[in-house]
């Protein structure tokens, strides 16, 4: 009877060991798993991480903009943005070399360096201004290659311009240097004393373009002869203007052209400076994309429209 009760102990036993090791196991798990306490540290935790990593991390800023006003320690922008500053701002103004808040004055453009946002600016720029070009027009009265050019306005003033190294010369085909008596225009760099010339355009000698230019002439027929006409223009003197068996004649209310009558006649002058009709129109205005032709090159004629 007792052996029988041994036998029955032995797997008793064992099945009581085997169960107290798994339920720690178990038990550990459930913990791991399922505990609150664990899970709110573990939020903790990364939420602390993350908090430094954005500090770490933040985006530098950029502020840029036209200054409105100053006032303080505070920079406001047209764009209704403010920069604060504090001792320990850096200010750059080139080509100054020792800047400060003085030099942000109103209309200046700045770029302003801030570690995050509402914080005071760590440095300032003023952006240096690009100086705008001056064109000035005007014939050389004076001119001294690679040191100086002297013009006269139209309005009798005189301007005298530095050429350096870095002037640009802009000579017509056929010309060779810059003389006096040229028309040019000088292309300025306002802010030196005396101005340097950027670039120097020489207007080319009407005398020197095609002749085989279109006029338009418009005034009253004063003489009518064998393939030629004269035009007495209201302010100008009267003008000889051939014609051949190419020249269009539209006349309103009349078969020929008479003495008296008003024209305008669409020419061409040649080389050799004789005018050619090239269309006679009598009490008939001119289509309009011909009215306002380039009317150099015969002096003292106007056109009417």
């Amino acid at each position: 009877m007792k052996r029988k009760l041994k036998l029955l102990l032995i797997p008793i036993l064992g099945l009581a060991v085997i169960a107290g090791s798994v339920t720690p196991v178990l038990a550990m798990s459930h913990r791991d798993n399922g505990s609150p306490a664990v899970t709110a540290v573990e939020k903790q935790e990364r939420a602390r991480k993350a908090m430094e990593s954005r500090s770490r991390h933040e985006a530098k800023r950029l502020v840029k903009g036209t200054v409105a006003s100053v006032s303080g320690n505070t920079i406001t922008l047209t764009s209704g943005e403010t920069v604060v500053v504090n001792e320990d701002t850096r200010f750059l103004a080139p080509p100054k070399k020792d800047a400060s808040l003085a030099d942000v004055t109103p209309g200046s453009q700045i770029l302003a360096h801030l570690d995050k946002e509402g914080a005071a600016a760590k440095q300032v720029m003023v952006m240096p201004e690009r100086p705008a070009l001056a064109r000035h027009v005007g014939t050389v009265t004076a001119y001294a290659p690679g040191a100086s050019i002297t013009i006269e306005t139209k309005r009798g003033e005189t301007a005298t311009f530095v050429i350096n190294a870095d002037t640009r010369i802009v000579l017509p085909d056929g010309v060779t240097e810059v003389a006096v008596g040229d028309v040019v225009t000088v292309v300025g760099i306002p802010g030196t004393d005396p101005v340097v010339a950027r670039q120097i355009v020489v207007h080319p000698d009407e005398s020197d373009l095609p002749r085989e230019r279109v006029q338009l002439i418009t005034g009253t027929i004063t003489a009518l002869g064998a393939g030629s006409l004269t035009v007495k223009p209201d302010d100008a003197d009267e003008v000889a203007i051939g014609f051949n068996e190419d020249t269009i004649f539209v006349v309103k209310g009349s078969p020929a052209l008479s003495v008296g009558q008003q024209a305008t006649v669409l020419a061409w002058k040649a080389s050799d400076g004789d005018l050619m009709a090239r269309a006679v129109l009598v009490g008939i205005k001119p289509p309009f994309g011909l009215r306002g032709l380039d009317l150099k090159g015969l002096t003292g004629i106007t056109g009417a429209w």
